[in-house]
């Protein structure tokens, strides 16, 4: 059944901006509440949560894109990219500090790799295909 649907590439690409969008706005709220010195509140969880759930779509949509064979343009570093940017989040979850204050600077530190390594997808996505 799942081999029957074909996902247009385009997709990938809106979902790539969503994932962007939702890690630099884990970093926005993460870094505030670092800023501040707090431990990361119900705001914090779900933006990072937000952001999660928008990486598990991407990798998902680009492991369905592979499988119709149109993967096979892009860079291994675009596939790096996209599953280190998952990989951070489950850093801060492996590694989540007790003092909240140092809980949200893991959590802003892990957010903002993620975002990075997200811009880093995307744009070398967009170079290999476009």
């Amino acid at each position: 059944m799942l081999d029957n649907i074909i996902i247009p590439p385009t997709v990938h690409v809106v979902l790539g901006i969503l994932v962007m969008v939702g890690t630099l706005a884990a970093a926005i709220v993460t870094g505030w509440l670092a800023f501040r010195r707090q431990g990361v509140t119900t705001a914090g969880r779900v933006v990072m949560i937000l952001a999660q759930i928008a990486l598990i779509m991407q990798i998902l949509v680009g492991v369905k894109l592979l499988d119709q064979g149109l993967g096979v343009l892009q860079l291994y570093i675009h596939y790096v990219g996209g599953l280190g940017a998952f990989f951070f989040f489950l850093l801060y979850y492996w590694f989540m500090p007790e003092k909240p204050s140092r809980q949200s600077a893991l959590a802003f530190a892990m957010s903002l790799l993620a975002f990075l390594f997200a811009i880093q997808a995307y744009f070398i996505g967009q170079a290999y295909v476009g």
